[in-house]
């Protein structure tokens, strides 16, 4: 009779809320690993389609897309940062009462971080290329936005 009511067991796991922190510290963890290997691919995709245009370019305009390329890495970085710190605040929560709310607390400022970091990145982008990567990269030559988990995605709005 007791392989019947197999629930007990679950339903005191999910109430004591280890497998919550468990899975949400998990998914930040795996989110700041793709992003960090995005803004990798990203970074070297985009020095390779500056390559192929040095001809075309002066030294000013290719040293500030380079530039801009620089800090769309640093970009990923502080994302992969922001993110893993975050999945360690979420795996340290103490037991309560309330176990989802505090996780959702966390989840709502990582995601201001994370869109703060968006806006200030891609208005220095913006302002050091002039919308070089936006014009000529996005929309000529087709940049795998679902690649890069980055302030391009953001910068295609505009």
């Amino acid at each position: 009779m007791k392989i019947l009511f197999f629930m007990k067991g679950i339903v005191k796991s999910l109430s004591k809320g280890d497998v919550f922190r468990n899975i949400f510290s998990a998914l930040l963890k795996t989110i700041a690993f793709f992003t960090v290997i995005a803004a990798i691919v990203g970074f070297f995709w985009g020095f390779d389609k500056l390559h192929d245009d040095l001809g075309f370019l002066t030294y000013e305009k290719a040293f500030r897309i380079f530039s801009a390329l620089l800090v769309l890495l640093i970009e990923g970085w502080m994302l992969f940062q922001i993110l893993w710190i975050r999945s360690d605040v979420i795996s340290d929560i103490p037991e309560s009462d309330y176990n989802v709310v505090p996780i959702v607390a966390v989840l709502l400022k990582t995601t201001g971080e994370v869109i703060s970091i968006y806006i200030a990145v891609g208005t220095i982008i913006f302002w050091l290329d002039g919308g070089y990567l936006v014009n000529t990269l996005l929309f000529e030559r087709g940049f795998p936005t679902w690649l890069f988990f980055s302030s391009i995605s953001y910068l295609r709005v505009i």
